[in-house]
């Protein structure tokens, strides 16, 4: 059987039929050509950031204290302020959930119920996947983070 090279979005062109399918596209710029589209392809996630380590004068006594952190979805604050947050009151933080996580904070207004509804990102079907082996991986939206860190001050990132 024949094969084709892969698709390389940062130096291949869009195709015919995609091309056509986008050209009544009403995107800032459009010319009803799909040259819009014409933008160098930007792989990734929002930045992450580097993983601070816990501070280790924290009390004790917070509830992220010694647990694992990880962050999903569009927050309303930078990750590495979110993640900068959760040191300061003693927590480790993460880029993506592992058999270590403890803790999941989801944005984009998510609130944990969403999880069980079907609206997951990658991270969130990965937790889901952990809880149905037995880990347990407390599930907070933004908000109920922010109210946690709230007396931490974040230091400089």
């Amino acid at each position: 059987m024949p094969r084709q090279q892969a698709f390389d979005p940062a130096v291949d062109p869009l195709s015919k039929p995609s091309l056509a399918a986008v050209a009544g596209m009403s995107l800032p710029g459009a010319t009803g050509n799909g040259a819009a589209l014409a933008r160098p392809f930007r792989a990734g996630w929002p930045e992450e950031g580097i993983n601070p380590e816990p501070n280790p004068d924290a009390g004790p006594g917070h509830p992220l204290f010694g647990q694992t952190v990880v962050f999903t979805g569009q927050l309303s604050i930078g990750r590495p302020e979110a993640k900068v947050m959760s040191a300061e009151v003693g927590a480790r933080t993460e880029s993506r959930v592992t058999g270590r996580t403890t803790v999941l904070v989801v944005g984009d207004g998510f609130v944990a119920s969403d999880l069980r509804s079907g609206r997951l990102t990658g991270k969130a079907r990965r937790v889901l996947e952990l809880h149905e082996r037995g880990q347990t991986i407390e599930v907070l939206s933004e908000g109920e983070f922010l109210q946690m860190v709230a007396g931490a001050e974040p230091a400089t990132v």
